[in-house]
């Protein structure tokens, strides 16, 4: 068990909740009024967290550790025939002791947790969570691999060569081939590797469609200068891109899922849409007093 600082959206304060492996931590920022130089990338995923982790673990010093698929320092790409690829892979990142009794022996991380402005944890139903628990130690050998091999992070909208021409946004497969993001990481390896699947954790193109365009944080969403191979001209906002550009989002192709109920999966998994899916439970803070605060 590692008790993890916690807090809600517009709250400084903390609050601890006790987490078990596999845990999820979810993390956002507040575009309006945070000093994060990225908010209008975070305004590209929607709802309210933006990011994912999963803890792992402590070591014999007692730290505990998460895992998260994140981008490198430099947000380095490619764009080729293979469409646009940004740079990153999985990390293993350091979290410290209960309470923050003591800090991580080396602290390099590239996008620590304190770069971000709330933080809860969520884990996955118990009948879930029992099989995740089931496969430990498939799950930990597929991380160790990822690890190992530098698993590539993979946007989930594709953006090619193909798209210049056709003027369509294919939503990416969700499955490891290839890589994944922050969510699809996980839900992926889940599925995959223990058959547990979450449900309506998937958001599809339509419903990205009117966030981009209808949606006050949506529409402040942009394509960096650096990405924009649309119209070569500056910083694109994707509602401009989805309207007067005249691109359109499309759906992935449906896949069956390794789940016990065989489902067919389709769309893209959202870091808030897997909080708020029904098979996620609250985790409720460790009592500290008259100061605790209830989640």
């Amino acid at each position: 068990t590692f008790y993890f600082p916690a807090n809600n959206r517009g709250s400084e304060t903390v609050f601890y909740q006790p987490l078990q492996r596999f845990d999820l931590i979810f993390v956002g920022h507040e575009v309006h009024q945070s000093d994060y130089t990225g908010v209008d990338m975070a305004r590209a995923i929607p709802g309210t967290y933006t990011h994912v982790l999963a803890y792992l673990g402590k070591d014999d010093n007692g730290l505990a550790y998460a895992m998260e698929m994140n981008s490198d320092a430099e947000v380095s790409y490619t764009f080729g025939a293979g469409g646009l690829r940004i740079g990153g892979r999985p990390y293993v990142y350091c979290m410290g002791a209960d309470f923050n009794l003591s800090a991580c022996l080396v602290d390099d991380h590239i996008y620590g947790l304190e770069t971000y402005d709330y933080k809860v944890a969520r884990r996955a139903d118990a009948p879930l969570y029992e099989a995740l628990l089931r496969r430990e130690r498939e799950l930990l050998m597929s991380m160790k691999e990822d690890l190992k091999n530098a698993l590539p992070f993979a946007l989930p909208l594709a953006l090619t060569p193909s798209s210049l021409i056709s003027k369509t946004v294919r939503l990416v497969d969700d499955g490891r081939v290839g890589g994944a993001d922050c969510t699809s990481y996980f839900t992926s390896l889940f599925e995959e590797t223990a058959g547990v699947c979450f449900d309506d954790d998937r958001i599809n193109a339509r419903q990205l469609t009117d966030y981009f365009t209808l949606d006050s944080e949506g529409r402040g969403a942009i394509i960096p200068e650096a990405y924009n191979f649309f119209t070569g001209d500056g910083d694109l906002y994707m509602y401009e891109l989805l309207g007067p550009v005249g691109y359109r989002l499309v759906d992935n192709e449906p896949r069956k899922s390794a789940c016990a109920d065989g489902r067919v999966l389709q769309g893209i998994p959202t870091p808030d849409r897997l909080f708020h899916s029904p098979d996620m439970v609250e985790i409720a803070p460790v009592v500290m007093g008259s100061q605790a605060q209830v989640l």
